[in-house]
Protein backbone atom coordinates (compact mmCIF):
# COMPACT_ATOMS: atom_id res chain seq x y z
CA UNK A 1 0.00 0.00 0.00
CA UNK A 2 1.18 3.50 -0.81
CA UNK A 3 0.66 5.30 2.47
CA UNK A 4 0.71 7.20 4.74
CA UNK A 5 -0.01 10.46 3.00
CA UNK A 6 0.23 13.95 4.53
CA UNK A 7 -2.51 16.56 4.56
CA UNK A 8 -2.41 19.74 6.67
CA UNK A 9 -5.47 21.97 6.96
CA UNK A 10 -7.01 24.84 8.90
CA UNK A 11 -10.20 24.37 10.90
CA UNK A 12 -12.53 27.14 12.10
CA UNK A 13 -14.11 26.25 15.42
CA UNK A 14 -17.86 25.76 15.19
CA UNK A 15 -17.78 24.79 11.51
CA UNK A 16 -18.05 21.34 9.97
CA UNK A 17 -14.96 20.17 8.08
CA UNK A 18 -15.13 17.00 5.99
CA UNK A 19 -12.62 15.13 3.84
CA UNK A 20 -12.37 11.70 2.23
CA UNK A 21 -9.45 9.27 2.18
CA UNK A 22 -9.07 6.79 -0.72
CA UNK A 23 -6.33 4.19 0.06
CA UNK A 24 -4.28 2.76 -2.86
CA UNK A 25 -2.06 -0.26 -3.27
CA UNK A 26 1.60 0.03 -4.22
CA UNK A 27 0.72 -0.21 -7.92
CA UNK A 28 -1.86 2.58 -7.59
CA UNK A 29 -4.98 0.42 -7.75
CA UNK A 30 -7.86 0.76 -5.30
CA UNK A 31 -7.41 -0.88 -1.91
CA UNK A 32 -10.53 -2.63 -0.61
CA UNK A 33 -11.51 -1.69 2.93
CA UNK A 34 -13.56 -4.86 3.33
CA UNK A 35 -13.11 -6.19 6.87
CA UNK A 36 -11.42 -2.99 8.08
CA UNK A 37 -12.72 -0.32 10.45
CA UNK A 38 -11.72 3.33 10.19
CA UNK A 39 -10.45 5.64 12.92
CA UNK A 40 -9.82 9.41 12.95
CA UNK A 41 -7.89 10.57 16.04
CA UNK A 42 -6.71 14.07 17.03
CA UNK A 43 -4.19 14.87 19.78
CA UNK A 44 -1.81 17.58 20.93
CA UNK A 45 1.23 15.45 20.00
CA UNK A 46 1.65 12.25 18.06
CA UNK A 47 1.79 9.27 20.43
CA UNK A 48 -0.17 11.11 23.14
CA UNK A 49 -2.68 9.02 25.03
CA UNK A 50 -5.01 12.03 25.30
CA UNK A 51 -6.89 11.91 22.05
CA UNK A 52 -10.09 13.23 20.53
CA UNK A 53 -11.99 10.78 18.35
CA UNK A 54 -13.34 12.37 15.21
CA UNK A 55 -15.99 11.12 12.82
CA UNK A 56 -14.80 8.28 10.54
CA UNK A 57 -17.26 6.34 8.39
CA UNK A 58 -16.34 3.71 5.83
CA UNK A 59 -18.22 3.91 2.53
CA UNK A 60 -20.65 1.15 1.66
CA UNK A 61 -18.58 0.17 -1.40
CA UNK A 62 -15.38 -0.17 0.70
CA UNK A 63 -13.50 2.37 -1.44
CA UNK A 64 -12.95 5.25 0.99
CA UNK A 65 -13.40 6.68 4.49
CA UNK A 66 -15.30 9.91 5.21
CA UNK A 67 -13.69 11.88 8.05
CA UNK A 68 -15.24 14.95 9.68
CA UNK A 69 -14.81 17.47 12.46
CA UNK A 70 -18.24 18.67 13.65
CA UNK A 71 -19.27 21.76 15.67
CA UNK A 72 -19.91 19.66 18.77
CA UNK A 73 -16.24 18.59 18.98
CA UNK A 74 -14.35 20.76 21.47
CA UNK A 75 -10.95 21.74 20.10
CA UNK A 76 -8.74 24.44 21.65
CA UNK A 77 -8.42 27.68 19.68
CA UNK A 78 -5.14 29.12 18.43
CA UNK A 79 -3.37 25.76 18.60
CA UNK A 80 -1.87 23.25 16.20
CA UNK A 81 -2.92 19.63 16.64
CA UNK A 82 -1.86 16.41 14.93
CA UNK A 83 -4.16 13.75 13.55
CA UNK A 84 -4.08 10.27 12.08
CA UNK A 85 -6.53 8.41 9.89
CA UNK A 86 -6.13 4.66 10.40
CA UNK A 87 -7.74 1.43 9.34
CA UNK A 88 -7.76 -1.63 11.60
CA UNK A 89 -8.56 -5.28 10.97
CA UNK A 90 -9.09 -7.82 13.69
CA UNK A 91 -7.29 -11.16 13.22
CA UNK A 92 -5.95 -13.43 15.99
CA UNK A 93 -5.78 -10.59 18.49
CA UNK A 94 -7.79 -7.35 18.52
CA UNK A 95 -6.69 -5.00 15.78
CA UNK A 96 -3.66 -7.06 14.76
CA UNK A 97 -3.51 -5.12 11.46
CA UNK A 98 -3.26 -1.36 11.79
CA UNK A 99 -2.43 0.94 8.85
CA UNK A 100 -2.05 4.71 8.99
CA UNK A 101 -3.54 6.10 5.78
CA UNK A 102 -3.16 9.83 6.37
CA UNK A 103 -1.45 12.07 8.86
CA UNK A 104 -0.90 15.79 9.30
CA UNK A 105 -1.54 18.91 11.38
CA UNK A 106 -4.69 20.88 12.07
CA UNK A 107 -4.47 24.62 12.80
CA UNK A 108 -7.42 25.64 14.98
CA UNK A 109 -8.81 29.17 14.56
CA UNK A 110 -11.72 30.83 16.29
CA UNK A 111 -14.79 30.84 14.07
CA UNK A 112 -15.04 33.74 11.65
CA UNK A 113 -18.43 35.41 11.67
CA UNK A 114 -19.21 37.87 8.91
CA UNK A 115 -21.17 40.80 10.26
CA UNK A 116 -22.66 43.05 7.56
CA UNK A 117 -21.60 46.69 7.73
CA UNK A 118 -25.23 47.75 7.56
CA UNK A 119 -28.34 45.78 8.49
CA UNK A 120 -30.45 44.51 5.61
CA UNK A 121 -33.09 46.91 4.30
CA UNK A 122 -36.67 45.73 4.74
CA UNK A 123 -39.66 47.00 2.76
CA UNK A 124 -41.61 49.53 4.83
CA UNK A 125 -44.99 48.88 6.39
CA UNK A 126 -48.08 50.90 5.55
CA UNK A 127 -48.63 54.59 6.19
CA UNK A 128 -50.90 55.20 9.19
CA UNK A 129 -53.70 57.50 10.35
CA UNK A 130 -54.59 59.20 7.07
CA UNK A 131 -56.70 62.35 7.48
CA UNK A 132 -57.93 65.07 5.15
CA UNK A 133 -57.87 68.68 6.37
CA UNK A 134 -58.10 72.23 5.00
CA UNK A 135 -60.85 71.30 2.61
CA UNK A 136 -62.15 73.95 0.26
CA UNK A 137 -64.11 73.88 -2.98
CA UNK A 138 -60.94 73.20 -5.02
CA UNK A 139 -58.30 71.85 -2.60
CA UNK A 140 -57.71 69.33 0.18
CA UNK A 141 -54.69 68.44 2.33
CA UNK A 142 -53.78 64.80 3.00
CA UNK A 143 -51.90 64.02 6.24
CA UNK A 144 -50.42 60.73 7.45
CA UNK A 145 -47.97 59.12 9.88
CA UNK A 146 -44.94 56.94 9.15
CA UNK A 147 -45.35 53.13 9.23
CA UNK A 148 -44.77 51.49 12.60
CA UNK A 149 -43.19 48.38 11.05
CA UNK A 150 -40.67 47.51 8.33
CA UNK A 151 -37.72 49.43 6.96
CA UNK A 152 -37.23 53.17 6.67
CA UNK A 153 -39.37 54.92 4.07
CA UNK A 154 -37.58 56.61 1.18
CA UNK A 155 -40.60 57.98 -0.66
CA UNK A 156 -44.36 58.33 -0.27
CA UNK A 157 -46.57 58.29 -3.35
CA UNK A 158 -49.74 60.32 -2.76
CA UNK A 159 -52.69 59.98 -5.13
CA UNK A 160 -56.31 61.00 -5.51
CA UNK A 161 -59.21 59.67 -7.55
CA UNK A 162 -62.92 60.27 -7.73
CA UNK A 163 -64.81 58.00 -5.35
CA UNK A 164 -67.00 56.94 -8.26
CA UNK A 165 -63.90 55.65 -10.15
CA UNK A 166 -61.26 54.85 -7.50
CA UNK A 167 -59.13 52.90 -9.96
CA UNK A 168 -58.52 55.95 -12.16
CA UNK A 169 -55.84 58.12 -10.56
CA UNK A 170 -56.39 61.79 -11.29
CA UNK A 171 -53.26 63.17 -9.63
CA UNK A 172 -50.00 61.94 -8.09
CA UNK A 173 -47.34 63.51 -5.89
CA UNK A 174 -44.06 62.10 -4.57
CA UNK A 175 -42.88 63.09 -1.09
CA UNK A 176 -39.69 62.21 0.79
CA UNK A 177 -39.63 59.84 3.74
CA UNK A 178 -39.60 62.80 6.15
CA UNK A 179 -42.68 64.52 4.67
CA UNK A 180 -46.14 63.64 5.94
CA UNK A 181 -48.52 66.04 4.20
CA UNK A 182 -49.53 67.12 0.70
CA UNK A 183 -52.16 69.50 -0.66
CA UNK A 184 -53.97 68.71 -3.91
CA UNK A 185 -55.44 71.66 -5.80
CA UNK A 186 -57.63 71.96 -8.86
CA UNK A 187 -60.35 69.75 -7.37
CA UNK A 188 -64.05 70.03 -8.12
CA UNK A 189 -66.44 71.40 -5.53
CA UNK A 190 -68.90 69.10 -3.75
CA UNK A 191 -67.09 65.96 -4.99
CA UNK A 192 -66.17 62.88 -2.99
CA UNK A 193 -62.55 61.76 -3.56
CA UNK A 194 -60.40 58.82 -2.48
CA UNK A 195 -56.94 59.89 -1.32
CA UNK A 196 -54.15 57.29 -1.05
CA UNK A 197 -50.61 57.06 0.35
CA UNK A 198 -48.09 54.29 -0.48
CA UNK A 199 -44.73 53.95 1.33
CA UNK A 200 -41.71 52.45 -0.48
CA UNK A 201 -37.93 52.05 -0.41
CA UNK A 202 -35.27 50.17 -2.42
CA UNK A 203 -36.33 46.87 -0.85
CA UNK A 204 -39.92 47.21 -2.04
CA UNK A 205 -40.81 44.52 -4.56
CA UNK A 206 -43.77 45.11 -6.85
CA UNK A 207 -46.42 47.74 -6.19
CA UNK A 208 -46.48 48.96 -2.57
CA UNK A 209 -49.73 48.81 -0.64
CA UNK A 210 -51.90 51.94 -0.83
CA UNK A 211 -53.71 53.14 2.29
CA UNK A 212 -56.79 55.21 1.41
CA UNK A 213 -59.22 57.65 2.99
CA UNK A 214 -62.33 59.27 1.50
CA UNK A 215 -63.33 62.90 1.84
CA UNK A 216 -65.42 65.45 -0.06
CA UNK A 217 -64.51 68.93 -1.18
CA UNK A 218 -66.72 71.74 0.09
CA UNK A 219 -69.74 72.74 -1.93
CA UNK A 220 -69.97 76.15 -3.52
CA UNK A 221 -71.86 78.63 -1.31
CA UNK A 222 -75.55 78.93 -2.21
CA UNK A 223 -76.81 81.84 -4.22
CA UNK A 224 -78.70 84.62 -2.46
CA UNK A 225 -82.26 84.14 -1.23
CA UNK A 226 -84.84 85.54 -3.65
CA UNK A 227 -87.79 87.89 -3.36
CA UNK A 228 -86.66 89.35 -0.05
CA UNK A 229 -89.71 91.27 1.20
CA UNK A 230 -90.47 93.40 4.25
CA UNK A 231 -93.84 92.53 5.76
CA UNK A 232 -95.46 93.89 8.91
CA UNK A 233 -93.58 96.64 10.75
CA UNK A 234 -94.46 97.83 14.28
CA UNK A 235 -92.68 100.08 16.74
CA UNK A 236 -90.56 97.11 18.02
CA UNK A 237 -90.76 94.44 15.31
CA UNK A 238 -89.96 93.95 11.62
CA UNK A 239 -91.05 90.84 9.73
CA UNK A 240 -89.29 89.78 6.54
CA UNK A 241 -89.80 86.87 4.12
CA UNK A 242 -88.00 85.30 1.15
CA UNK A 243 -87.89 82.21 -1.04
CA UNK A 244 -85.10 79.73 -1.43
CA UNK A 245 -82.03 80.47 -3.59
CA UNK A 246 -82.27 79.48 -7.22
CA UNK A 247 -79.47 76.92 -7.05
CA UNK A 248 -80.50 75.42 -3.69
CA UNK A 249 -77.80 73.70 -1.64
CA UNK A 250 -78.46 75.77 1.47
CA UNK A 251 -78.31 74.07 4.86
CA UNK A 252 -79.91 77.06 6.61
CA UNK A 253 -80.25 80.82 6.86
CA UNK A 254 -78.85 83.52 9.14
CA UNK A 255 -80.74 86.79 9.78
CA UNK A 256 -78.68 89.94 10.30
CA UNK A 257 -79.45 93.33 11.75
CA UNK A 258 -77.26 96.22 10.65
CA UNK A 259 -74.80 93.58 9.35
CA UNK A 260 -74.61 91.60 12.61
CA UNK A 261 -76.08 88.09 12.99
CA UNK A 262 -79.05 88.03 15.35
CA UNK A 263 -79.87 84.33 14.95
CA UNK A 264 -78.15 81.01 14.90
CA UNK A 265 -78.60 78.81 11.86
CA UNK A 266 -82.28 78.84 10.91
CA UNK A 267 -83.64 75.66 9.27
CA UNK A 268 -83.25 75.38 5.50
CA UNK A 269 -87.05 75.32 5.15
CA UNK A 270 -87.45 78.72 6.86
CA UNK A 271 -88.95 81.47 4.68
CA UNK A 272 -89.81 84.17 7.24
CA UNK A 273 -88.28 85.85 10.27
CA UNK A 274 -89.40 88.57 12.73
CA UNK A 275 -86.86 90.92 14.32
CA UNK A 276 -88.03 91.74 17.85
CA UNK A 277 -87.11 94.11 20.67
CA UNK A 278 -86.33 97.01 18.34
CA UNK A 279 -86.38 100.69 19.22
CA UNK A 280 -89.37 102.74 18.01
CA UNK A 281 -88.71 105.28 15.29
CA UNK A 282 -85.32 103.81 14.40
CA UNK A 283 -83.90 102.93 10.98
CA UNK A 284 -82.43 99.41 10.58
CA UNK A 285 -80.81 97.40 7.81
CA UNK A 286 -82.39 93.95 7.84
CA UNK A 287 -80.78 91.19 5.80
CA UNK A 288 -80.68 87.41 5.31
CA UNK A 289 -77.96 85.08 3.95
CA UNK A 290 -78.21 81.43 2.93
CA UNK A 291 -75.37 79.17 4.12
CA UNK A 292 -73.88 75.71 3.70
CA UNK A 293 -70.51 74.10 4.47
CA UNK A 294 -68.96 76.05 1.61
CA UNK A 295 -69.83 79.47 3.05
CA UNK A 296 -72.51 82.15 2.95
CA UNK A 297 -74.40 83.60 0.01
CA UNK A 298 -74.51 87.31 -0.78
CA UNK A 299 -76.90 89.08 1.58
CA UNK A 300 -80.30 90.33 0.54
CA UNK A 301 -81.25 93.43 2.54
CA UNK A 302 -83.52 96.41 2.93
CA UNK A 303 -83.49 99.51 5.12
CA UNK A 304 -86.59 99.76 7.28
CA UNK A 305 -87.66 102.14 10.08
CA UNK A 306 -89.81 101.03 12.99
CA UNK A 307 -92.97 103.02 13.76
CA UNK A 308 -93.02 105.76 16.33
CA UNK A 309 -94.51 104.63 19.62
Amino acid sequence: MAFPGTYNFNYYRGDTYEFKVYPKTADGSAFSLSGFEGAFTISTARGSTSRTIGYAQKSSDNTHIVCAITPDMTLPAATSLVYDVEIRKQQDTPYSLVYTLLTGTISITDQVTFIPLTPPILPPGNARNLTVTNRSQTAATVNWEAPSTGGAVQTYTVTYAAATAPGTVLGTATKTGSEFTHTFTGLTAATNYVFGVAASNVATIGTPAVVTVSSSTLPNPPSAPRDFTVGEVTDTEITVSWIAPLNGGQTGYVARLDGNPVTGLLPSTTTTYTYQGLTPGTSYVVSVVATNDGGASPAVSQTVSTQES
